[in-house]
């Protein structure tokens, strides 16, 4: 007779003994997605987004290649994680998955919380630092503004400088950086030397949309009484009031990223609900908003309440907006995800291949909250943000379904030649000329999401379905990487800011130094030591030949 447990691994195509398969492709893929994180952050100076160092040397195909790997990075990656995780249920038992993933998840987390965040936020303050002392360099104008010196502003605009001018880094105008920084007299000066007060901005926003978003609600009454457009649209196709949909936290971190003076998150909400009455009946707020707009505003609204918010020694921690743990968020949520698993496996729910399938279009109903234009939004907080623990615990439980109902055999993936370039080039440009269509946005990102997420593990099955060990070795190598990596990158950004090498260049040296020097760590100071373990589980040292 077959115990329970052999009868579950038989019916999944396993043997009913011995130890089980690993899929190395698989394996593999996860790795990708990790090191493909590498290549977004290292990109990010080199086109304008809010990141601690923004380079002149821009590289124009980068924001289309970011878009791409956001849509669907981050999702292969849970779902992969759920599918090993019941792969380790199905081999060991429960006890013993929690116990290995204490171990290779939230110990590593807790760990490089310690050590490798700070040195994170060391590397991001020089950078900041550098980067305002350049962008004052540039311009006298703008020095005084970040000074917060209205008189040497006012002494630079005696010399009739260029009003109109974006920064070559922050791609803002003198106007729209005052806004920003909030400082009435500032912005009135500005206003009465000449500066158009729509002038755009390299995203094309105007200053009301910079005063609405850091909520200066003083400075939105002021451009509105020199006639300011309060229907303009950006490059987003969002007017002033719609640009303030995501979390007050990222105002903050563009403000201490610009030199600005620093706020708190409940300074800008605050400010952010007066702009939102100002601008009531001078905007299209004062028409009904399409019912999937007004339930992700409230949504939002409420996560970013103040009654998340605690106080602690004289600060306040706002659950779901506080960024605190940088680019480890996703070995939080792995976290909490595996706590649900265990949960469910207690309570006889654990995931189940019959009906996975329906997962898919279930995924668009936490991606309907999303404030991020594109992809699912960047998770913040101590908190898991509920919108974003469901949807990529969607593509978690489909992992783990798809385990459960196929094994190691699983045939996943297995339309890749028709799925990949259908996702590529039908999906994705229909996702991106649907940004400002909201329902339609959701399903064709969603459908990329996927899309991608399934077809490359057929690819990744079809070009590596054999075992190969310097495969497994960038594996096991990955995980670290990814933990490290991040203060090399900004670090080596920092650094090359003044030269005046061409970005794409740039960007091969920061990649090439943040993966050498980490792949070389590895090697000597973690494979085989205590740190390894924790990563990896046991490595046996190769032995000389001869010995």
């Amino acid at each position: 007779m077959m115990t329970n447990q052999q009868h579950r691994l038989s019916s999944a195509g396993q043997p009913a003994g011995g130890s089980l398969p690993r899929r190395g492709d698989l394996d593999a893929l996860r790795s990708v997605a990790m090191l493909l994180g590498v290549f977004l952050h290292a990109s990010l100076a080199y086109f304008p987004y809010p990141w601690p160092v923004q380079d002149t040397e821009q590289v124009p195909f980068l924001p289309l290649a970011y878009a791409v790997i956001h849509g669907f990075r981050m999702q292969l990656f849970f779902l992969l994680s759920g599918f090993f995780t019941m792969l380790l249920l199905r081999r060991r038992g429960l006890r013993p998955l929690l116990t290995q993933r204490a171990l290779r998840i939230l110990l590593p987390l807790v760990l490089a919380a310690a050590t490798i965040l700070p040195l994170n936020n060391a590397v991001i303050h020089v950078a900041i630092d550098r980067g305002s002392a350049a962008m004052a360099a540039r311009s006298p104008l703008v020095a005084g503004i970040l000074a917060g010196d209205l008189g040497r502003l006012q002494a630079s605009l005696r010399e009739h400088p260029d009003l109109t001018a974006t920064d070559p880094v922050s791609g803002l105008t003198p106007l729209a950086l005052a806004a920003q920084g909030g400082d009435l007299e500032m912005v009135s000066a500005l206003l009465e030397a000449g500066a158009p007060v729509d002038c755009r901005n390299r995203r094309g926003g105007t200053a009301l949309h910079s005063a609405a978003f850091m909520g200066n609600d003083a400075v939105a009454g002021l451009l509105l009484a020199h006639e300011a457009d309060p229907v303009a649209t950006n490059a987003a196709g969002q007017d002033p009031l719609e640009s303030i949909t995501s979390p007050a936290s990222i105002a903050v971190v563009m403000r201490k990223f610009l030199g600005l003076s620093p706020t708190t998150a409940d300074a800008i909400n605050r400010g952010r609900d007066a702009v939102r009455q100002r601008l009531a009946g001078r905007s299209p707020e004062d028409r009904p908003a399409p019912p999937l707009d007004s339930l992700n505003r409230r949504y939002q609204s409420l996560l970013a309440s103040s009654r998340f918010t605690l106080s602690i020694a004289g600060g306040s921690l706002q659950l779901f907006e506080t960024a605190i743990l940088d680019h480890l968020w996703f070995l939080w949520y792995l976290t909490w995800l595996v706590g649900v698993f265990a949960v469910g496996e207690l309570l006889g729910l654990s995931p189940r291949g019959r009906y996975r399938w329906w997962l898919l279009p279930a995924t668009c109903l936490p991606a309907c909250l999303m404030w991020s234009p594109f992809g699912p939004d960047t998770p913040l907080g101590l908190l898991p943000a509920p919108h974003l623990l469901i949807y990529y615990g969607c593509f978690f439980w489909f992992g783990a379904a798809s385990y459960a109902a196929e094994g190691t055999a699983t045939q996943l993936g297995r339309h890749w030649r028709v799925v990949l370039p259908l996702s590529l080039v039908v999906v994705f440009p229909a996702a991106i000329a649907a940004i400002c269509n909201r329902p339609a946005a959701v399903v064709l990102q969603t459908a990329f999401a996927w899309g991608m997420s399934l077809s490359l593990i057929g690819l990744f099955h079809a070009l590596l379905h054999r075992e190969r060990p310097w495969v497994r070795w960038l594996s096991d190598a990955s995980y670290w990487v990814y933990l490290l990596h991040l203060p090399l990158v900004i670090a080596t950004q920092t650094a090359l800011v003044g030269s005046s090498l061409p970005g794409s260049l740039k960007l091969l040296i920061v990649l090439t130094v943040a993966v050498v020097v980490t792949l070389l760590t590895y090697r000597w100071c973690v494979r085989f030591t205590v740190i390894g373990l924790f990563l990896n589980g046991p490595r046996t040292r190769p032995r000389l030949a001869g010995s």
